[in-house]
């Protein structure tokens, strides 16, 4: 009795465990940085970004699965900055989903904005941004 009430519990945890894992519905993330120490006399806005740091701006493109699902779950955990803070934005990413939606987040070394919402500064993130490269 006690063996059929495990094997019945296992079966029950790997569907659960499928049923779990869907795919990310993320085709592409496209980082758009500079240098998080460079200096700006003005506070670069998420719309000012490209056009302030024409010369240094750097475009990465990531399509792998595995860098994405990491920047998936650590947007996903984001947690939400309700003192509305705006930051001088040193690297923007654009994340392109399948359904033809994109996302926007703009960042600093102190502060996250994504579709237009402030968040508290994630440091993994903030690492993986900097160390991104093709």
């Amino acid at each position: 009795m006690k063996e059929s009430f495990k094997k019945n519990i296992l079966i029950v945890i790997i569907f659960a465990i499928i049923g779990c894992t869907e795919d990310i519905p993320i085709k592409k993330i496209e980082i758009r940085k500079v240098d998080f120490a460079i200096t700006s006399i003005i506070t670069v806005d998420c719309n000012n970004l490209e056009n302030y740091f024409k010369e240094e701006l750097e475009t990465i493109i990531i399509e792998d699965k595995s860098k994405i699902e990491k920047i998936f779950k650590i947007i996903s955990n984001l947690e939400n900055d309700t003192s509305n803070y705006k930051p001088d934005v040193r690297a923007k990413l654009l994340i392109y989903y399948e359904k033809d939606k994109v996302d926007t987040i703009c960042m600093s070394n102190v502060g996250i904005i994504l579709n237009g919402q402030s968040y508290y500064i994630n440091k993994e993130l903030v690492d993986f941004v900097k160390n991104a490269n093709n």
